[in-house]
């Protein structure tokens, strides 16, 4: 390991122990009372239903020491068990727990990240980062100013983030603005293109077989969310497939300068129909991931699982297809944009 990669490392070893530390000790930045459990005494009611005495202290207001109740049933599914150590938000009146503080596990399971990250592409680590810091400041500012702006179209912002993240990627992964063009043009085309499939088939269809139910209580039309949703995900595998095909193109002009736009053709479609079968799957399954959980609930209370799977996966495979889609359309556009920018043949 290199000098300046051991620094790095060390410098990076030092934030995540400040940001840990502060993280579990930041409770004076909350309004809602923070308390700390340090002894739990538990009781079983019924078989799946328990109550706990939380014994601790309160971290951000005067009154110390105190005593809650809290009641959990087994499943867990919309109730926690708690441990001793563990942090929480209670209410306003002190009377019940009304969430778990995890601020300091999501930080550490993201400083996990980080490291990971940095040992394994140490000299890309800059400009991965400021990718992932700008496309979330880009987000935040969006979804805040439609939140504001009350007659603004979700997908429309949804959009225009789009647009404004494939822009911000290309600028911190490429210098060459051939190769930037290419993968601007391949990946909003793929996107666009099987987004826009995918609304047309929904409209043709009226949305036949579709359950909304879990999305259907948010304040907002849930149909636009829901579009934003496909339009976001399939962004996302496109423009992995499109970098991947063009940086491919690019190696092969610097190793080979005089190779032919064919033979970019033929490198670069090799590449694509390799990995379309993977990025494919793991777009299933991440999108399986999100189920599993609540199908597990369904099944164990009676649901059979034709009943399960069509009300939960109706929407996660539409989006899976959506994306997969996605990916089979940015291939070829891929190949034929980039081979022929990169190449600079213009018949």
């Amino acid at each position: 390991m290199s000098r300046q990669k051991l620094i790095g490392l060390l410098i990076l070893g030092i934030l995540i122990i400040s940001g840990d530390y502060f993280f579990g000790h930041n409770a004076k930045w909350y309004q809602e009372p923070v308390f700390k459990i340090t002894t739990i005494k538990e009781e079983k009611m019924t078989d799946t239903e328990f109550n706990q005495q939380l014994e601790g202290h309160l971290l951000n207001q005067s009154q110390q020491a105190l005593t809650i109740a809290h009641r959990y049933y087994y499943s867990e599914a919309d109730s926690v068990k708690l441990h001793v150590g563990d942090t929480v938000f209670l209410d306003k009146q002190l009377h019940q727990v009304s969430q778990v503080k995890r601020d300091q596990q999501v930080f550490r399971l993201l400083s996990a990240f980080l490291c990971v990250l940095y040992l394994f592409s140490s000299r890309q680590f800059g400009k991965n980062m400021a990718i992932i810091t700008l496309n979330t400041l880009v987000f935040l500012l969006i979804a805040k100013g439609y939140t504001q702006v009350g007659n603004f179209s979700l997908v429309g912002a949804m959009m225009l983030y789009s647009l404004i993240s494939v822009g911000l990627t290309t600028a911190f992964l490429s210098q060459n603005h051939r190769q930037r063009l290419a993968i601007i043009l391949s990946t909003i085309g793929g996107t666009f293109f099987a987004w826009g499939i995918a609304l047309w088939v929904l409209k043709v269809t009226h949305h036949a077989g579709l359950r909304y139910e879990d999305i259907g209580i948010v304040t907002r039309p849930y149909r636009s969310i829901y579009y934003s949703s496909l339009l976001i995900g399939t962004l996302g595998a496109t423009t992995d497939i499109a970098v991947t095909i063009v940086s491919t193109i690019t190696e092969v002009l610097a190793q080979q300068p005089k190779a032919n736009t064919k033979t970019l053709y033929n490198v670069s479609r090799n590449v694509g129909q390799n990995i379309l079968g993977p990025m494919t799957n793991v777009l299933f399954f991440v999108c399986l991931s999100e189920v599993i959980p609540l199908s597990l609930l369904y099944l164990e209370n009676g649901w059979t699982y034709q009943n399960t799977f069509s009300s939960l996966l109706s929407l996660e495979l539409c989006r899976a297809l959506t994306g997969g889609l996605g990916i089979a359309l940015t291939i070829p556009l891929s190949v034929l944009v980039g081979s022929r920018l990169l190449r600079g043949d213009n018949s």
